[in-house]
């Protein structure tokens, strides 16, 4: 049979914070900051945070603006882990990872193809280097 897409590793979803900026514990609701990226898994983000009545203070069209919008904030942005770990690494003020005080869906990041370029060599080669360089994640961990 032929397939048309193959999973690359999973994901969850955490809180990234300026690690400079107290989060006033006697706040009613913490303030969050989300990626709203239309018909992308991404949206139930968005999506579930209102049915909880948890309404984002911003919302951006990419991950990569929200560590910019947390400098000298008390926001969260909600983003994946491996995106947080790496904006961390990558960063010179300090964020830090914090645990969600609500669950959100797994994500399952998949690679995707025409079922008519199966057998494609170029497509083939693309598809294998695009696997080995995800193939060895950090695993997930629920300390932050």
């Amino acid at each position: 049979s032929r397939k048309s897409s193959t999973l690359l590793f999973k994901d969850k979803y955490v809180g990234l914070h300026d690690a400079l900026a107290p989060i006033n514990a006697s706040s009613e609701s913490p303030q969050y900051a989300v990626a709203d990226i239309p018909s992308s898994a991404h949206h139930t983000v968005l999506e579930r945070l209102q049915t909880q009545t948890r309404v984002p203070v911003i919302t951006t069209p990419s991950f990569f603006i929200l560590p910019e919008v947390l400098v000298g904030t008390s926001y969260i942005a909600v983003v994946p882990e491996r995106f947080a770990k790496l904006i961390i690494d990558q960063r010179k003020k300090p964020l830090s990872i914090l645990k969600l005080p609500f669950m959100l869906p797994t994500l399952s990041i998949r690679l995707h193809w025409s079922a008519s370029s199966w057998h494609d060599g170029g497509i083939d080669w693309l598809r294998q280097q695009i696997t080995a360089c995800l193939a060895d994640p950090p695993a997930l961990t629920d300390e932050h």
